[in-house]
């Protein structure tokens, strides 16, 4: 899968930012036979880094912090993850990533490239181990979460809410192993590519017409 190269400029305390990640790192991930390799900030601690940060989870900030990170799962960020973002976001403490958040989710939303890589992402991070697919009902919690309306100069996009009620209301999956096939709900890969491709276009074309496509879906 193909992401944006991010820079990584080094002009943060590399003493702060271990300390940074040591103050919500999970004590059960520490010592014994475990390697630094192991050692992540887990459920508990990102919800107090969360609150540290004065953000919800479920924020937008929030999403560009995993995102920045390239963290591989969900309420889970290991050493070598959270320094990535950190150098990547030049931050060291709760107030300068903070203010880093808040900035570089603006840059995100206002550069179409950025925004795609973030997309893309969102996708694989929503994914528990072993899934192929999304559950309908985590995808359409990402969607939310991406395409928030307070975030969106023009609102919501015409075709998001159709969507989501489209795939609420066929959200008929069948479990084999760890693998998920689709009865009758949209492959969410094909979902995710649909929306990149789609959502742009439907602003600019006159309501009418955007009424009448809505229609045959």
């Amino acid at each position: 899968m193909y992401y944006i190269s991010i820079v990584f400029v080094r002009n943060v305390s590399e003493s702060k930012l271990s300390n940074f990640f040591c103050k919500y790192r999970d004590p059960c991930t520490v010592g014994g036979s475990s390697s630094s390799s192991d050692e992540a900030i887990t459920t508990e601690g990102v919800e107090l880094l969360c609150r540290d940060l004065d953000l919800k989870p479920e924020e937008f900030r929030v999403l560009v912090l995993a995102w920045r990170c390239r963290a591989a799962q969900m309420c889970r960020l290991t050493r070598a993850e959270f320094s990535r973002g950190c150098r990547s976001l030049r931050a060291d403490n709760p107030r300068s990533l903070h203010a880093r958040l808040t900035e570089v989710a603006a840059e995100t939303l206002a550069t179409p490239e950025h925004f795609k890589d973030l997309y893309r992402f969102t996708y694989s991070f929503g994914l528990e181990p072993g899934q192929k697919v999304l559950p309908a009902e985590m995808a359409c919690s990402l969607w939310n979460l991406v395409f928030n309306p307070a975030r969106q100069p023009g609102g919501v996009p015409p075709l998001l809410d159709r969507w989501i009620k489209f795939v609420k209301e066929h959200p008929e999956q069948v479990e084999r192993g760890r693998k998920y096939h689709c009865c009758r709900a949209v492959p969410m890969p094909l979902a995710l590519l649909l929306l990149m491709l789609v959502l742009p276009l439907f602003r600019l074309l006159p309501r009418p017409l955007s009424l009448l496509l809505l229609r045959l879906l």
